[in-house]
């Protein structure tokens, strides 16, 4: 566990343009303006080759992706073999798969040895929430909680479209 870079890999053909877009609206999102960008579009499965510098940003050059049809649980499995003490994290990491092109959505796990947990977030959320929930801020059961009609985690429903506001009242704790 502990690398500074989020793996995102892409397990089906995606094309440049959706993950440029991918990265722009997780990287831009106001809810994770105060996040570094962490993630890393993994482009070859040598992972001690990858360094804390290796963050992607648009725009991304074409490649093959050399993880195309990987489940998480065997993309868990090969970060645990091949990914312990490098700059890619081996706990937490981002997939890109055929259904992110239709709804701009991506699917974060956490793999905590044989249990792997899933959720399906929006594009926006990816960078912002794998860090949230990697130092413990969050944890996968909030956004799990919280998918919309369509099976995806879209945000924090109780928060403003525009993200939390700062310096200003905090909002009114519910009592359930």
């Amino acid at each position: 566990m502990g690398g500074e870079l989020f793996g995102v890999f892409c397990t089906a053909d995606i094309s440049t343009g959706l993950l440029n877009s991918f990265l722009t609206k997780t990287y831009s999102d106001p809810s994770s303006t105060d996040t570094s960008p962490t993630l890393c579009i993994l482009t070859h499965p040598d992972f001690p080759s990858y360094t804390s510098t290796d963050v992607s940003q648009p725009p991304i050059p074409p490649f093959t992706s050399p993880f195309l049809n990987m489940e998480p649980a065997a993309i868990a499995s090969l970060l645990k073999e091949k990914a312990k003490d490098t700059a890619v994290d081996d706990y937490h990491f981002v997939v890109v798969d055929a259904r992110s092109a239709s709804d701009s959505s991506v699917v974060l796990v956490e793999a905590d040895g044989e249990k792997i947990e899933t959720v399906r977030i929006g594009f926006e959320q990816a960078n912002g929430l794998t860090a949230a929930i990697d130092i413990g801020a969050r944890g996968m059961e909030e956004p799990q909680d919280c998918v919309g009609a369509d099976g995806v985690y879209r945000g924090d429903p109780s928060l403003p479209p525009s993200g939390p506001q700062k310096g200003g009242p905090a909002p009114r704790k519910q009592l359930s």
